[in-house]
Parts: C-alpha cells; sequence; structure tokens
C-alpha cells in the first residue's frame, strides 16, 4: 500500500480544489446524464452534485479567508477532507491522483485559548478540567 501525500492544510492551494473539484463534477455529471430526471437515482446523485458544491464552496471560503484561528483551521481541514472522500469510489479510477488531493493535516501547537479559564490574575491561566 503506497503512503498517502499529506501537507499542511494552511498550504493548500485553489489549484488543488480546482483539480479535484474538475474530477469529481465530470463525474457526477455523468451519472446525473445516464438516469432520467425525476427518478431515484437521478435524485441520489442530484444531492450527491449538491453535497460536493456546497463542500467545495467551504474550502473556497477558508482559502479566500485564511483565518489562523484553531476552529476555522479544523473546520478548512475537515471540509477538505470530506471532498476527498467524495473521490475515493473513484480511487481506481486512471485520472484519480491521490498526489494532486494530498490529505490535510492540522497539528494543535496549543489549547485553544477558549479552553483556558482565568486562574488568579489575569495573566494566568489554568487548563480548564
Amino acid at each position: 500500500m503506497t503512503d498517502v501525500p499529506q501537507i499542511d492544510i494552511d498550504h493548500l492551494t485553489q489549484d488543488h480544489l480546482d483539480s479535484l473539484y474538475a474530477f469529481l463534477k465530470e463525474r457526477v455529471q455523468a451519472l446525473l446524464l445516464a438516469h432520467p430526471a425525476g427518478s431515484q437515482e437521478y435524485r441520489g446523485f442530484l444531492a450527491l452534485d449538491t453535497a460536493v458544491d456546497t463542500t467545495r464552496d467551504e474550502v473556497v471560503g477558508h482559502l479566500r479567508y485564511r483565518l489562523d484561528d484553531h476552529r476555522a483551521l479544523v473546520e478548512w481541514r475537515e471540509a477538505w477532507h470530506r471532498l476527498r472522500q467524495f473521490a475515493e469510489p473513484w480511487r481506481d479510477d486512471a485520472d484519480y491522483d491521490a498526489a494532486r488531493w494530498p490529505e490535510a493535516k492540522y497539528l494543535i501547537l496549543r489549547e485553544p485559548a477558549e479552553h483556558f479559564l482565568p486562574c488568579g490574575d489575569e495573566q494566568t491561566t489554568q487548563a480548564a478540567v
């Protein structure tokens, strides 16, 4: 088994996103065209198409604003991971390219501020239990 390429979430680029999104849209659109509108299959693939678009929009927002707080970085990584997961069923496809769509990681170097409580004076904090 080959290792899945990884990058830090803040190194994710629009090119990564555009490539994965194009891959997904091509396949989902082909599925939609292969079924009559209104059929159960069509509705299922339409739901997948909507999920791909919505998740892409989430990643675009993170790329655009690049907030560096803990919550934003976790949400960005999770949205990217969801988009990658949508492509997993096609991993044996010749155009599937794990190297172009690396797994994003986010290493927490410190506890987020919301997990700290004041302890004594304002200059000292203690981790919440």
